[in-house]
């Protein structure tokens, strides 16, 4: 009786045991000589930006480069009219490429698919998702205008693939919503610049592939406002665990 006793005690403390979490003995690197900044809502429109950090198996460190959005393009022509233009725009063009490979990693890679292939609907069946907002990390972009680093303060989210297999995640459409409870108490969708990616359109050929047990982690900025209310972070159908967050509430209007 006392042995029965004791391995119904042990399944049951293994049962009720918390799961370990995604974010557990990772630390991050990253440039401390940029300040970070709250971001604006949709601040990153016409910024060079992505909000990938790191995909693969999980890491012990990570040093923080981001992954550009969408797909390579080849660059426009250059608008050039004299000699001093045409320097000036290479001039440019090299202090841009030279920001980009200090704090960006690229394009992540892009399978094509001889025939149109058929994503994963992607849900907390088949992924675990979860927003770590004790870290503060930068979001990287690059205003358009005048080639100047910025950085926004943002929180690590952490998606990793439970399944049997490797999922297909779709070229265009590989970014976090945030829900906010709004309030009528009702858990609202606000999308931000950074949960799509522009210009990729559909590719019904193009894919990622997530392997089975790997990792993908995000970079998502901080909202900020005087709002206090509660926030969780969804990719497609997945929900993450829920946080204290600080929100504008005209946004809630604007985005009904």
């Amino acid at each position: 009786m006392k042995v029965f006793l004791i391995l119904s005690l042990s399944i049951l403390f293994l049962q009720c045991k918390k799961e370990e979490k995604l974010s557990a003995g990772i630390t991050f690197q990253f440039d401390k000589s940029v300040p970070m900044k709250y971001q604006e809502f949709n601040e990153g429109l016409d910024e060079y930006n992505g909000s990938v950090i790191y995909i693969g198996h999980m890491p012990k460190t990570v040093f923080i480069k981001y992954y550009s959005k969408g797909i390579m393009i080849p660059p426009p022509p250059s608008p050039i009219k004299n000699n001093f233009q045409e320097k000036k725009y290479k001039q440019d063009e090299r202090k841009y490429d030279l920001m980009k490979q200090k704090y960006f990693n690229g394009y992540l890679p892009v399978f094509i698919s001889q025939k149109d292939i058929k994503k994963d609907s992607i849900g907390n069946h088949n992924i675990r998702i979860e927003a770590n907002t004790q870290d503060t990390i930068p979001y990287y972009s690059i205003p358009f205008n005048n080639y100047q680093i910025k950085a926004y303060k943002s929180f690590p989210v952490y998606i990793k693939n439970i399944s049997t297999h490797n999922l297909i995640l779709p070229v265009g459409l590989l970014g976090l919503s945030y829900e906010v409870l709004n309030k009528s108490n009702k858990w609202q969708i606000l999308y931000n610049n950074n949960w799509f990616i522009c210009g990729t359109g559909s590719f019904p050929k193009r894919y990622y592939s997530f392997k089975k047990e790997d990792m993908i982690i995000f970079g998502v900025p901080y909202l900020k406002g005087n709002f206090k209310t509660k926030m969780r972070i969804r990719f497609e159908y997945a929900i993450s665990n829920e946080f204290e967050a600080s929100v504008d509430s005209e946004i809630f209007k604007r985005q009904r």
